[in-house]
């Protein structure tokens, strides 16, 4: 039998939400710590909702999405109790420029567009060839910039570059939709285009990840419970991201 939840002893975390582009989101994680000393996943039994939703959204799953800079306060409620948690959002309307090797790569790899069943294999499809999960970050750029007499990015009309309507099968595609038309890939695809499809030197290390973390570390579950994970990417630089809704999941 699942204990009853009361709303004593909220723990919502993180205890400070900071949002620096406008395809970024964070999960937001709350927690009750029963009275064996058990802690219980109560994420999606709270309501959420932002001080100001002009500059912010937030879902009931407590994923938080830019809109513009600002500031705001999530405030997340159960049974009565209230806890509130500053929300910074910085560089969503002027955001450092998207990066081929860190933020391109993981969606085209995210996608499948560069495994081994599709244009990853030896041969490529449809005249198309992606180095296999990314591993060959050059060459990828240059087949996307430079080979199909440069449709596949074309630059003076980002939006009719085949890699994003094909993507998102805006235009038909034989490998089916791989890219939700309006979700944070699609908008950052096209964002990257609209900055001049750059490639960063090998020597740029901004944003390069160097480190995931997973939250919680480990739970024990009774029957029919669920557990909301968070994924924390480290870069470089020693900063935080929250990548919960970029990541891959795999159980045993």
């Amino acid at each position: 039998m699942v204990p009853e939840i009361s709303a004593e002893e909220l723990q919502v975390s993180p205890d400070s939400v900071l949002l620096t582009s406008p395809e970024v989101s964070q999960q937001m994680l709350v927690t009750k710590t029963l009275a064996d000393g058990r802690k219980r996943d109560v994420t999606r039994q709270v309501e959420f909702r932002l001080s100001d939703d002009d500059v912010a959204s937030v879902d009931s799953r407590g994923l938080i999405k830019p809109k513009k800079d600002g500031k705001t306060k999530l405030i997340a409620t159960l049974d009565g109790q209230t806890v509130s948690v500053p929300v910074v959002l910085r560089g969503v309307e002027n955001p450092h420029p998207v990066s081929f090797r860190n933020e391109i790569i993981p969606i085209l790899t995210k996608a499948s567009c560069n495994s081994g069943g599709c244009h990853g294999k030896a041969e490529g499809q449809n005249g198309f060839k992606l180095s296999v999960f990314g591993f060959d970050p050059k060459t990828d750029h240059q087949a996307l910039t430079m080979e199909s007499r440069g449709r596949r990015v074309l630059l003076s009309s980002p939006e009719r570059s085949l890699l994003y309507l094909k993507g998102s099968a805006r235009m038909p595609h034989g490998g089916g939709q791989k890219i939700d038309p309006g979700g944070y890939r699609d908008r950052r695809l096209l964002r990257w285009i609209q900055e001049g499809a750059r490639f960063e030197t090998s020597s740029d290390e901004t944003g390069r990840i160097v480190g995931i973390e997973i939250e919680p570390r480990q739970q024990i579950l009774l029957a029919n419970e669920m557990q909301q994970i968070r994924v924390t990417a480290v870069d470089a630089q020693g900063n935080r991201q929250c990548v919960t809704t970029e990541a891959e999941y795999e159980s045993n």
